[in-house]
């Protein structure tokens, strides 16, 4: 009986194939919606997730503290106030197990027969191992070569294929600014994080950057420390023991501002997670809004066609059609009008996701299950706003219905 109530609902349809499709379209725009909107949220909670889990594991970043002037704050990082002492301290504690005090600023890099503006950035080889990063070709900074402030330089994969090509890397010379460097290992690839790419960069030792390519006014002093903390400790705590060993290298107070400031890059990734999951609900709520603009369009549409078809009702009863059969008639209908916007919908989705991901290079991740929660609430939405005009329809008498012709 079923196949038959489809069949003849396809039939119903076409019938009236402009309004069937315009009817549709409700169903599928709030589909394609409720899907993007999810996807985009999902998308960007990824790669924020992926931006931080790439910075390095069970970290603790501390960076200068904001400076004023004239009743205005300058900014994170305006007080020049975390050096390479309170790296050396930070390290001496016992929930940390490696410290890596960085300075950064952007360079122009000359190799080969190209050049390219970059980051440059100053360390020690404990950063290569807190953030995981290991090289392709060569090998990176060692301790003696960050004590004698060699003129050593890691490239990004980025840097080393825009300088070298194809060319192998590692032996070749480069100048950073008006100075000569060897290169002794390129990274591998990092790829897109926080918006930028992590492989465009110059890795040298921190020493070298100080004192030959920072141009500092404050000598010793770095832009930022990275600390990780021991599997064993606790995080809140290890950060507690790192703001106690700062202070008291700043000579700071009781009662008095900190000069500096930590981040918790796993508590920021909980903290994250919770305002993402509310975002996406928020996004996939506003979405659905147009399904029930869809479904209200499935509802005329129907109480048009019953209408209509009113005088076809009363013939069917008189030959024996029971309510409970009109009733089911128009759901199949209002059904079928529901399944087909959200294939559509469906595929209205995926080009949109990947033209937004190509286009305006937003992270889209489409996921099964969002798709199939927007299919079924469709269909839910469908049989929920077609079932009064079905109701409707099976209420007439026989008699009733073919009057109204």
């Amino acid at each position: 009986m079923l196949p038959e109530l489809i069949i003849q609902a396809w039939r119903s349809l076409l019938g009236h194939r402009l309004r069937s499709i315009l009817t549709m379209l409700g169903v599928l725009i709030g589909v394609a919606a409720v899907v993007v909107m999810l996807g985009i949220g999902r998308g960007v909670r990824i790669e924020v997730e992926r931006s931080i889990t790439s910075l390095g594991s069970r970290l603790l970043i501390i960076v200068p503290g904001s400076a004023s002037s004239g009743g205005r704050m300058l900014g994170v990082g305006t007080r020049p106030s975390v050096t390479i002492a309170d790296a050396e301290s930070i390290a001496d504690l016992a929930s940390i197990t490696m410290v890596a005090p960085v300075v950064q600023r952007s360079i122009q890099v000359v190799g080969g027969e190209s050049n390219w503006q970059t980051s440059v950035m100053g360390t020690t080889p404990a950063y290569f191992k807190i953030r995981d990063w290991p090289t392709q070709q060569g090998g990176i900074l060692t301790r003696d070569e960050n004590e004698r402030g060699k003129r050593v330089a890691v490239l990004g994969s980025r840097v080393a294929e825009v300088l070298f090509g194809d060319q192998v890397a590692v032996g070749q010379s480069i100048r950073l600014g008006q100075l000569p460097f060897l290169v002794i290992g390129v990274l591998t690839t990092k790829g897109q994080a926080g918006g930028r790419s992590e492989d465009d960069v110059v890795m040298v030792p921190l020493t070298t950057a100080q004192r030959q390519l920072k141009g500092t006014l404050f000598p010793g002093r770095v832009d930022y420390i990275m600390a990780q903390v021991r599997p064993e400790a606790g995080l809140d705590e290890a950060q507690e023991s790192v703001k106690n060993i700062m202070r008291t290298n700043h000579g700071l107070a009781s009662g008095k501002d900190d000069d500096f400031m930590i981040h918790n890059m796993e508590a920021a990734a909980k903290a994250f997670q919770r305002t993402m999951r509310s975002f996406s609900i928020l996004l996939g709520a506003i979405a659905s809004i147009s399904l029930l603009v869809g479904g209200i369009g499935i509802m005329n549409i129907m109480l048009v066609s019953v209408t209509e078809r009113t005088s076809e009702i009363g013939l069917r009863m008189a030959i024996g059609a029971r309510n409970i059969h009109i009733l089911i008639q128009f759901l199949v209908e209002s059904a079928l009008l529901s399944f087909m916007g959200s294939i559509a919908g469906l595929i209205l989705a995926v080009l949109s996701a990947y033209a937004i991901a190509v286009g305006l290079k937003t992270p889209v991740a489409l996921t099964l299950t969002s798709m199939l929660w927007a299919c079924a609430i469709a269909a839910m939405i469908g049989i929920a706003f077609g079932y009064y005009p079905a109701r409707r329809a099976s209420a007439l008498t026989p008699a009733e219905a073919l009057r109204s012709d």
